[in-house]
C-alpha cells in the first residue's frame, strides 16, 4: 500500500508526531517518491550513469525480502524488510506469499549510514507469521515505505502493525491514528518491545547519493 500523509498526526504517549513539514522539505527524501511524490528531486544532482564500477558509492545486502523504497533523511537511509526466521542465504529473499506455510517473520526497520552503507541500528518491530497471503512471485511482507518527520521514523507493516521510533532507535510506544488522509485502520497499530537485533546483510541496497 502506497500512501502520502498530507496532513497527519500520530499521538505517542502524550506527544504528537506531525508529518507535514518534513515530508515536503525539498532537501530531504522523507517519504515514498520524495517531497513532491514525483520521484524527482529539485535539489540533488545524481549521476546519470552508474554501474558496478562507476559512480557507485556503496552497496550492501539487506536481510529478508521487501519492496519498500528507502527514504533518506540527513545522513541516514531507512528501509523496511521482513526476514523469515531460521532461513539463510538466498532462500530468505525468495517469495513466500503464496506458500501454504509462510513461516514466522521478523518485521524490521533498518537505519543505514548514508556515507558508508554500514547499519547504524536495526530494530525488530514484531516477530510473527504473516496471516495474509501476497503475490506468489512479487509479493512481500514489507511493501510500504517508511516515512519520517526528522525526529521519528514511522513504519507500517500492513496487518502486522504501525510502529514509531525516534532517530536513536527507541520505540515511541503505540501510535494511535489522529488526523490523517490515508486509509489505515488504527486498530492495527501495535506496541512492540523493540528488541534490538543485528544480523548479516543479505537483498541489496546500493546508492550513489551525494554525501
Amino acid at each position: 500500500m502506497r500512501f502520502r500523509l498530507l496532513a497527519a498526526a500520530f499521538f505517542v504517549g502524550s506527544s504528537a508526531i506531525a508529518l507535514t513539514g518534513a515530508v515536503n522539505d525539498a532537501t530531504q527524501w522523507a517519504q515514498w517518491r520524495g517531497p513532491d511524490m514525483t520521484g524527482v528531486s529539485r535539489t540533488a544532482k545524481p549521476p546519470i550513469e552508474w554501474s558496478e564500477t562507476k559512480n557507485l558509492k556503496w552497496k550492501v545486502e539487506i536481510p529478508g525480502r521487501g519492496s519498500s523504497s528507502p527514504i533518506v533523511y540527513g545522513d541516514r537511509v531507512y528501509v523496511l524488510t521482513a526476514v523469515p526466521v531460521g532461513v539463510t542465504g538466498d532462500a530468505q529473499h525468495a517469495p513466500r506469499g503464496a506458500a501454504p506455510q509462510r513461516g514466522v517473520h521478523q518485521y524490521k526497520v533498518l537505519a543505514i549510514d548514508r556515507k558508508t552503507g554500514k547499519t547504524v541500528w536495526e530494530r525488530t518491530a514484531r516477530e510473527e507469521e504473516p496471516h495474509e497471503p501476497a503475490h506468489g512471485d512479487n509479493g512481500t511482507f514489507a511493501s510500504s515505505s517508511a516515512i519520517t518527520d526528522g525526529e521519528h521514523v514511522i513504519a507500517y507493516f500492513e496487518s502486522r502493525g504501525l510502529y514509531a521510533y525516534d532517530m536513536a532507535a527507541s520505540c515511541c510506544g503505540r501510535p494511535t491514528s489522529a488526523t490523517r488522509k490515508c486509509a489505515i485502520n488504527s486498530a492495527k497499530a501495535q506496541h512492540s518491545p523493540c528488541s534490538a537485533t543485528r544480523s548479516s546483510s543479505s537483498g541489496i541496497i546500493s546508492t550513489s547519493l551525494r554525501s
